[in-house]
């Protein structure tokens, strides 16, 4: 079986250049493939100290990320500062694209990220803070990869229950047995919803296909319904030992009595 370790990406929280750069410097040397760099939390982030933040010699993949306000987990500012006029926060996007493995940028503001060595690295993304049907989430996949820059799509619904968690990977799974463009598929979860249901779609999704999944170094996570890296790993073990589920013949009590099996003395009941 793929190692699925290699597709999770854990997000920086830290609010100074210091804490976010000691935080990348941590992760890649945990072995975390993947660091999800969000410069809209670094409240002293200016144009001339950008590159204070830029870690040299990596072996993690590096993502850039900074999110419009309006894109935010719960539409506010959920954590960070998120401070940019709409240029600035462009400018950082584009200085970082030659550093950087991957940019995330937001569909409903996209603006291509030119450079000599931006070609495959656009996350082209769709934030929504409702849980579309199966069929507007693929239709909001066909919009994002209609655009001519996007090397990956990353469809972020928020959830609020079992069939929405099993919504999200049967969409996954029909996307990457379509062989389209690579797809990342988390599931945020609604305030004041109850069950690990946006959990164990960010364990599961990679196992249909999606490219990445997010986890969260210690308690502070940057979307809500995050695990922490090492229960992602833990949880990745227990899936490889009791098996995949069919998700096409799974109905929505199958995926949470399934969920229980997976997350047994990982998580605690919720």
């Amino acid at each position: 079986m793929t190692d699925m370790t290699k597709r999770v990406a854990v997000p920086t929280t830290g609010d100074t250049l210091r804490k976010a750069r000691d935080q990348i410097m941590a992760l890649n040397d945990k072995g975390v493939a993947n660091i999800e760099l969000h410069l809209g939390a670094i409240k002293e982030l200016s144009r001339t100290n950008l590159g204070e933040v830029v870690v040299q010699n990596l072996t993690s993949k590096l993502m850039v990320t900074n999110r419009h306000r309006e894109e935010t987990p719960s539409g506010k500012e959920r954590f960070g500062f998120f401070g940019f006029s709409e240029p600035e926060r462009l400018f950082y996007l584009k200085r970082m694209v030659n550093i950087a493995d991957m940019v995330d940028i937001e569909m409903k503001f996209y603006t291509p990220i030119r450079s000599t060595n931006s070609r495959g690295k656009e996350i082209v993304s769709v934030h929504l803070r409702t849980m579309p049907t199966r069929m507007e989430l693929l239709a909001a996949y066909d919009s994002a990869t209609a655009i001519k820059g996007a090397s990956f799509v990353k469809i972020c619904p928020t959830g609020s229950s079992w069939d929405d968690a099993l919504t999200m990977l049967q969409f996954t799974h029909l996307v990457t047995e379509a062989n389209e463009k690579p797809v990342i598929t988390p599931l945020m979860k609604a305030e004041n919803s109850a069950g690990r249901f946006s959990e164990a779609v960010r364990v599961l999704n990679v196992f249909y296909g999606s490219a990445i999944t997010f986890a969260k170094d210690g308690e502070t996570g940057s979307a809500p319904g995050q695990l922490t890296y090492g229960d992602m790993l833990r949880a990745f073990e227990r899936v490889q030992e009791i098996g995949v589920p069919k998700i096409m013949e799974t109905d929505a009590v199958q995926l949470e009595e399934y969920s229980k099996r997976m997350f047994k003395g990982i998580l605690r009941e919720d």
